[in-house]
This record gives structure tokens, C-alpha cells and sequence, in this order.
């Protein structure tokens, strides 16, 4: 990245969570995606679905980690968290109040200050967690850690 003359190097590290080893094994071998996503250059259609490029894929680290885990508050594999960015679509829908709670909790927890968090579109924090989470558009989930 060339900031007026002088270059930055960014180092970037792609964590990937599930509770399923199905699920790694699964996701690491392909993403099954919308039509569209054929217009994007780092997927190659794979059957129905798609697969990263090994220039992607090759940067993930896949781990497993249940969110509702009471010994860990960030998946081991990360060892401290902070993270800038957490992207946990479609997984509270699945839960009651109570577990969405914990894993509010978790996820406040793992992002860094001003870190970023993108939910599913039927999802948002609790009640409890609304203070220390900003959405930013009215019309997305897209929230950042206040």
C-alpha cells in the first residue's frame, strides 16, 4: 500500500471457526456462494459450487471453536483475540436469548477497540450489547465496536 511515497506492509491473518469438522473439511474445499460470486476473480467454479483460490484458501486457518464454550472466551487458535474484523453471519438466529448473550460477550470480547463486526441480516446485538455496538446504516448489520 504506497502512502504518499512511503510503502506499508500489511500482514493478514484469515481465522475460520466452527464447531463441526465436517464443516472445515467442508469449507476449506469449497464455498458454495450466489451466481454472482462467478464474477469474482478469486473463486473457480467447482460443480454447483465454488472454490477459493489456494492464494486465499492458502492464508485461512481453520480451527474448530463453539461459541458457547465456557472455558475459552476467543477460539484457543488465536490465543488473545483481537481481532478488527469478525464476520459471524447466521448463527444467533439459531439461538436463544441467553446463548446470544454469551456469545455477545465473546465477540465483544475478541474485537479490537473500533473493530468491526458483520452479522446476518436478521441479526443484531442484544439488549445488553446494543451500547457497545454501533450499527453503521440503518440498512445493514454492519456494526462497529464503540
Amino acid at each position: 500500500i504506497a502512502i504518499q511515497g512511503f510503502y506499508m506492509i500489511c500482514s493478514v491473518v484469515i481465522k475460520a471457526t466452527t464447531c463441526s469438522t465436517t464443516e472445515i473439511v467442508a469449507s476449506h474445499l469449497r464455498w458454495n456462494t450466489h451466481d454472482d460470486a462467478t464474477q469474482v476473480t478469486f473463486l473457480t467454479q467447482v460443480g454447483e459450487g465454488f472454490r477459493l483460490h489456494p492464494e486465499i484458501s492458502d492464508q485461512v486457518s481453520f480451527s474448530l471453536y463453539d461459541m458457547l464454550d465456557k472455558k475459552h472466551c476467543v477460539p484457543p487458535a488465536s490465543i488473545f483475540g483481537n481481532f478488527d474484523l469478525v464476520l459471524c453471519r447466521n448463527l444467533l438466529i439459531y439461538f436463544n436469548t441467553r446463548y446470544q448473550e454469551t456469545i455477545f460477550a465473546k465477540l465483544h470480547r475478541a474485537l479490537a477497540k473500533n473493530g468491526c463486526l458483520i452479522l446476518g441480516e436478521a441479526e443484531a446485538p442484544t439488549i445488553t450489547y446494543q451500547r457497545y455496538f454501533k450499527r453503521q446504516l440503518d440498512f445493514s448489520p454492519i456494526y462497529w465496536k464503540g
